[in-house]
């Protein structure tokens, strides 16, 4: 009886502690390590403009390799970034089609106005970066390797800036917390993401850490996440007068999820996928006209260490 009463406190004893147990998702970066990312992404929109409905679908698959520096005497490291493989196609309306692929990065287009579209994605697979961390593993800055910005078309020029590549290492630097946190703790961020042409999304998210999973013979952290807000914006760039004055858009999530290997100190795989809707006012060289968005977009991501 003692016995069993002995036992029956010590699971309780064990099922309160795994409930309580605190982790931290510390961001490891050993030297002279090698990593794969691949990134498959889509857009499937239809962008409704004083009735009229203009439909496109956008699908694109990239590798980003990363090569890890030697800390140097103040502790400062660079992880070295470039593309290994660049593909999108896109289908535009009228039935325009736009593939291009960094195997053969000199194509073009019959219609000279995707050639500035093609000269874009030529000028960005042949891309590379490297990221500064001080000794915490902090960002001090991004560094480009080449002076990307001046040699294509305005209308795409921020995709390449130092600033916005500074932003995007810092948001998915910072998606998870630095602090101890338990299952069933959540947090909130706000992220952006430029898609050119003027054109910004903001984000409200919402992450929880439910707990953890064996996948392939690892264990790993696994991470929710939840979009709650979405801001659009555009303004007239190049040669696109479009702006958007006003919106009212709804975002629902279709899926988010994170996997994190604390032994490695990095995110694993990262799969999220969001539908998002509602009416927007456009402006166009001061004419105001109504419209409305549905698009559902999809980005999945998996990083795997390269052996040397």
């Amino acid at each position: 009886m003692v016995r069993s009463l002995f036992m029956l406190g010590a699971i309780a004893l064990t099922m309160v502690s795994t409930a309580t147990a605190q982790v931290t998702f510390e961001r490891k970066y050993p030297e002279g390590q090698r990593a794969r990312t691949e990134v498959e992404s889509s857009a499937d929109q239809t962008l409704t403009l004083a009735g009229m409905a203009v439909e496109t679908k956008t699908d694109s698959f990239i590798v980003v390799n990363s090569q890890i520096g030697q800390r140097d005497a103040e502790g400062n490291l660079k992880v070295a970034q470039k593309f290994e493989t660049f593909q999108s196609n896109m289908e535009l309306p009228g039935g325009i089609t736009v593939n291009f692929d960094s195997g053969n990065a000199n194509n073009s287009s019959d219609i000279e106005q995707l050639n500035s579209l093609l000269e874009m994605f030529r000028v960005m697979s042949e891309s590379s970066w490297t990221l500064i961390l001080d000794k915490s593993n902090d960002l001090v800055r991004v560094e480009n390797e080449d002076n990307l910005e001046s040699s294509i078309d305005e209308t795409y020029q921020e995709l390449f800036s130092t600033e916005y590549r500074e932003q995007i290492a810092e948001q998915e630097m910072n998606r998870l917390p630095s602090d101890p946190i338990k299952v069933g703790e959540s947090w909130k961020k706000t992220e952006m993401a430029k898609l050119g042409a003027g054109q910004t999304f903001e984000f409200e998210k919402t992450y929880e850490y439910v707990g953890t999973i064996e996948q392939d013979g690892r264990t790993l952290d696994k991470i929710t996440s939840k979009t709650t807000d979405v801001t659009y914006t555009m303004e007239p760039t190049g040669n696109i007068p479009l702006e958007v004055t006003d919106s009212d858009l709804e975002v629902e999530t279709l899926k988010g999820t994170i996997l994190f290997d604390r032994e490695a100190g990095s995110i694993v795989s990262s799969e999220e996928s969001v539908k998002i809707s509602g009416s927007m006012t456009f402006s166009v060289n001061g004419q105001v006209l109504p419209g409305s968005l549905d698009l559902v977009m999809t980005n999945n991501s998996k990083t795997e260490k390269v052996s040397e």
